[in-house]
């Protein structure tokens, strides 16, 4: 059965129910606080200093290597500001807009990237939680981040948002829908995003036996001496990539500023500019030619293969459609192969995908690192199976039909969790301004 509604008098949302009201969101709530200002010394030890990455969907997410401050530090902060159990915490910077409740009843110190929402007797936390996530506001936090000049919201910003403001009997039935059909569609995501994990290490595992062990399953093996590669055919070897390849990384580059890049002119190749094996040409930058030409060792052609050497470490491109001058930022590693020995350059990049190489990677990290980053020599002396030429293209022509399939699926899979996640989206905005009848779940 349909309800009374009248004009809402915003622009994201033309009614509301006639006897539901929008307010600022400083009228429904107690108080609003962000983190700390200044800066700390961040340690080995000590107590958990938090920032915006650890604010997940309605969850708090906290691994082993969170950064820590000192007692003294944390007593400081927290001393100024802190959420309370059931407060909303907000990002202001960074993944602006995403929120969840603070679960815990002691104090945890908080970056400033971080606002603590504290919701009176009027409104609940997970109330305000829904609306803050629901396009009533998140239209309202692109404008204000469009006018803002630090790049993300101010606690006054927060507190000016309008939210749907229903009778409080109303919220209740409003939160325990959208708490019960969030969480099936939470449920269904998860269990779908394990799903793609494991096609993932299928994958993987797929690839690594294919380059370790080849095509035949009958071929006779041998011990290839080499801990992270195991048994190999009888017939291959094992090479050290500096015997086939000639690899050039840059290491810094004379203070390159972004304020230097241009519109047009030779391209520029950053680790974000490539996943799954391609280089995306629109997404690169342009340099002048007095740039281009201060190396030409970086120069980048086609055939030529790509890994990430700082941060992802180890994310692959092979050079296709390449324009005329393509230089390489710091940060990725050219891989060509040389004369003395001959390789498929699609086998070397799924001996690069596999865990031959990320098992020697693991073993060479620096112990108790926190940054990786792939030094060149180290990597000169990485040994790889090495079968006959014409075996790494049969191999190499197996693992792309092979994984083409693969990814097929984890398509398929992540088109459904984005089915899953506009679902719950427009739930959620349905909800909080009354096109649904929560109490009722009756679609108006």
């Amino acid at each position: 059965m349909s309800r009374e509604s009248k004009p809402s008098g915003v622009e994201w949302s033309e009614t509301i129910p006639y006897i539901w009201n929008i307010q600022k969101l400083k009228y429904a709530i107690r108080g609003i606080k962000d983190g700390e200002h200044g800066s700390v010394e961040r340690k080995g030890t000590g107590k958990l200093y938090l920032s915006a990455k650890n604010i997940g969907d309605n969850k708090l997410i906290i691994s082993d290597n969170e950064s820590l401050i000192s007692e003294e530090d944390s007593n400081r902060i927290t001393r100024n500001g802190f959420p309370h159990k059931g407060d909303v915490l907000f990002c202001c910077v960074g993944s602006i807009g995403k929120c969840c409740i603070y679960p815990y009843d002691y104090p945890i110190a908080f970056q400033r990237s971080v606002a603590f929402i504290q919701p009176n007797n009027r409104l609940n936390s997970s109330y305000i939680r829904y609306c803050l996530i629901s396009d009533f506001c998140t239209q309202q936090i692109v404008n204000s981040i469009n006018k803002s000049t630090i790049g993300g919201l101010y606690l006054n910003d927060i507190k000016e948002l309008l939210i749907p403001f229903p009778p409080t009997e109303e919220i209740y039935s409003i939160v325990s829908f959208l708490d019960r059909k969030c969480s099936a569609i939470d449920t269904a995501i998860e269990k779908t995003k394990k799903s793609i994990e494991k096609l993932e290490e299928y994958k993987k595992a797929v690839i690594t036996k294919t380059v370790t062990k080849g095509l035949d399953p009958n071929a006779k093996v041998k011990d290839s001496g080499v801990a992270w590669i195991g048994d190999i055919p009888e017939a291959w070897k094992t090479l050290r990539i500096k015997h086939s390849s000639w690899l050039k990384g840059r290491i810094g580059w004379d203070g390159l500023k972004s304020e230097e890049f241009i519109d047009d002119g030779p391209y520029l190749i950053t680790g974000t500019d490539f996943n799954d094996g391609i280089v995306n040409w629109d997404t690169c930058v342009h340099i002048t030619e007095d740039r281009y030409n201060e190396d030409k060792l970086l120069h980048v052609y086609n055939g030529d293969l790509l890994i990430t050497k700082d941060g992802t470490v180890g994310k692959l491109a092979i050079i296709t459609n390449a324009p005329d001058k393509v230089s390489l930022n710091s940060g990725v590693m050219i891989i060509r192969n040389n004369s003395k020995f001959k390789y498929d350059q699609q086998y070397m990049f799924y001996v690069l995908k596999s865990d031959v190489f990320t098992k020697w990677f693991d073993h060479h990290k620096k112990p108790g690192s926190t940054i990786q980053h792939l030094y060149q020599h180290q990597f000169d002396d990485f040994r790889y199976p090495f079968p006959s030429l014409a075996e790494q293209k049969n191999i190499a022509a197996y693992l792309e039909e092979k994984c083409m399939a693969i990814d097929a699926l984890i398509v398929k899979k992540q088109e459904a969790i984005n089915k899953w996640e506009e679902y719950k989206k427009s739930l959620v905005y349905y909800a909080v301004t009354g096109k649904i009848d929560c109490r009722n779940e009756v679609i108006e």
